[in-house]
């Protein structure tokens, strides 16, 4: 048996018994474990907040053949303001189900672990979680190889004309169709989309971390990505992702809606579970065509 100290976001906690926990930590160097912790839910228990979902905190562990339990555990940042707020507790408990579908137990992987931290840091304060949480899962899916083709057409290989307005994409055929009869015949379900739509697309792919989340979307080319976000990650993970109907109703909008008056979406880069690396950071994507 060893003693190991990690610094890690708390992704899930599943009561057990009556004063128990069973935890998942992402942690930078050993990527996602599992650890119970003994006693956690007592109320006077030093591992209550630190064990609590959504959680930054310091973990020894004690590590036996593949099994971690919480020895000793001091928060570092609880993120409390997501649970104060339903539908930033929404956000994030679906951005933390994508996350744990696409985690490998185990297994270092620290990109994963960083866009973890700059989303549930823009999540604390962004004000439209939902598109946060779209563009993150799209990133996401990037990250694990399931990235949509956006510098050429999927079906003939062809860049994009810099005058075509006509941008297709498809979901089925994971990307971008040009304008060409041939190409839309043989993906069957593309939909045209705005210069907006596609640009964003892009942002989700190549922005830095720091500004990944710096976007100025208008109501038509938020609704557009949306749309294509909730609809690509139920086709790459072949899933149907359900906490994101909570929001329906709410504030009239929800994963596939996006009518309601929504605040300017603009937030600054966050960083890895500590405070802002680059407060301040420039470069908003403005995709409002």
């Amino acid at each position: 048996m060893a003693l190991l100290t990690v610094r890690g976001f708390v992704i899930r906690e599943v009561p057990v018994g009556e004063t128990d926990r069973i935890i998942d930590i992402l942690s930078s160097d050993l990527g996602l474990i599992t650890a119970s912790a003994r006693g956690a839910r007592r109320t006077q228990s030093r591992l209550l907040l630190a064990t609590q979902v959504f959680s930054f905190s310091e973990f020894t562990l004690f590590a036996n053949k593949g099994h971690y339990s919480v020895n000793v555990a001091e928060v570092i940042e609880t993120f409390q303001g997501l649970h104060e707020d339903l539908e930033r507790l929404v956000c994030a408990a679906h951005l933390a189900e994508v996350l744990l579908d696409c985690s490998r137990d185990d297994v270092a992987q620290p990109e994963l672990y960083r866009l973890w931290a700059f989303c549930l840091h823009a999540l604390h304060r962004q004000p439209d979680p939902l598109l946060l949480v779209h563009i993150a899962q799209l990133r996401l899916l990037a990250e694990i190889g399931f990235a949509p083709l956006l510098d050429r057409c999927v079906i003939c290989g062809n860049p994009p004309n810099s005058a075509q307005t006509a941008i297709g994409f498809s979901i089925r055929q994971c990307g971008l169709v040009c304008s060409q009869p041939a190409c839309r015949r043989q993906a069957g379900d593309t939909r045209t989309i705005a210069p907006g739509t596609a640009a964003s697309l892009r942002h989700c792919l190549e922005a830095p971390l720091p500004r990944l989340f710096n976007c100025n979307l208008s109501d038509q080319v938020r609704q557009e990505f949306l749309q294509i976000s909730d609809q690509y990650l139920t086709r790459q993970m072949e899933k149907e992702y359900t906490r994101l109907r909570l929001l329906n109703g709410l504030n009239g909008f929800g994963p596939l809606q996006a009518n309601g008056e929504r605040p300017q979406n603009t937030t600054e880069g966050q960083t890895d579970g500590t405070p802002p690396e680059e407060p301040g950071n420039s470069g908003e994507a403005d995709q409002n065509s």
